[in-house]
């Protein structure tokens, strides 16, 4: 019976200058210019610490610069859309009418009175 040969696999010599010149890199602490290259995966870096803002500041600090940008140029607060408020504004620089006295369509028991008591 034939025995079966182990196949021993050898590094060809362009494989083991490479493993050298990467050992040789790291030990001279050129590790960035393996990073750069591809030969080694760059260290995760830590997470960075998130700032931590009061619950309320961010909304009062959008409050107070939206009130900063718009001035008084604000719309009103009605208006859900920018037709409404267009319509608002229409509105509102019309000049107000006056209102008219109400004609009284007949002359009343106390506006007849006066007539008869106006002749005698």
């Amino acid at each position: 019976m034939a025995e079966e040969k182990t196949k021993l696999t050898r590094d060809g010599t362009m494989q083991v200058t490479a493993k050298e010149g990467i050992g040789y890199l790291e030990s001279s602490g050129k590790e960035t210019l393996l990073v750069m290259s591809g030969l080694k995966d760059p260290e995760p870096e830590p997470p960075a610490k998130k700032t931590k803002l009061a619950k309320g500041t961010t909304m009062v600090g959008t409050a107070k610069e939206a009130d900063r940008l718009l001035g008084d140029n604000r719309p009103d607060a009605d208006a859900m859309t920018r037709g409404q408020q267009k319509q608002i504004d229409a509105i509102s620089k019309e000049a107000p009418s006056t209102p008219k006295k109400a004609k009284l369509a007949k002359a009343g028991t106390m506006a007849v009175t006066a007539k008869v008591i106006g002749k005698i």
